[in-house]
């Protein structure tokens, strides 16, 4: 069985996940747009294709990537949405943001930190929170993905979001949950 590395996944897939908006409905792009305000400098972490852009429109916004695949793709979104986009990639899941503390006013997280390996998901909470004011978490959760302890092959991982807010002290405000009480929809922020 081979290790999942989401550097080596990502830039061999050929079409990202977010070509038909998986978990992003009304309701999630509502509670983000609440975030974002007329001079908020917004980043997105695991941007894919710009699927979120439309909520950006007339600001800048900075994004962070594992694979530079689907960067045409984002910065055709970034003209279409008149953003000044600031790309950044890294080249594996281990390497610190590049950004100051609390730079960003809000961070965005949109169906991506369940691809997050158990390994890694630790230090790119700390990191995310390190660098963003706020930061707004849309979170798949799905009972056949991989739980701590758990071994496999997927690309899928379901985090204890809220024993990992208490273990960094984090304040985390919860809108949606699934049916389990995984936190689905919420925020994280240092208090």
């Amino acid at each position: 069985m081979s290790r999942y590395d989401p550097a080596i996944y990502w830039n061999r897939r050929e079409h990202p996940n977010s070509t038909e908006r998986p978990g992003i409905g009304k309701a999630e792009r509502d509670f983000l747009a609440s975030f974002i305000r007329p001079s908020s400098v917004i980043f997105e972490f695991g941007p894919g294709v710009g699927r979120l852009f439309e909520l950006y429109a007339n600001r800048r916004v900075v994004t962070i990537d594992i694979s530079k695949r689907y960067s045409s793709r984002l910065r055709a979104a970034a003209e279409l949405h008149n953003i000044e986009l600031d790309e950044h990639y890294r080249a594996t899941e281990y390497e610190s943001l590049p950004f100051g503390d609390y730079q960003f006013d809000v961070g965005v997280a949109a169906q991506v930190l369940f691809h997050v390996p158990f390994r890694s998901i630790d230090d790119t909470v700390r990191e995310l929170t390190r660098v963003c004011k706020q930061l707004v978490v849309i979170n798949g959760y799905d009972p056949r993905w991989l739980r701590l302890g758990d071994s496999g092959d997927l690309h899928c991982f379901n985090h204890d979001f809220l024993a990992l807010s208490k273990r960094f002290g984090l304040d985390i405000k919860i809108c949606r949950s699934s049916e389990t009480g995984v936190p689905t929809l919420f925020t994280l922020c240092r208090p």
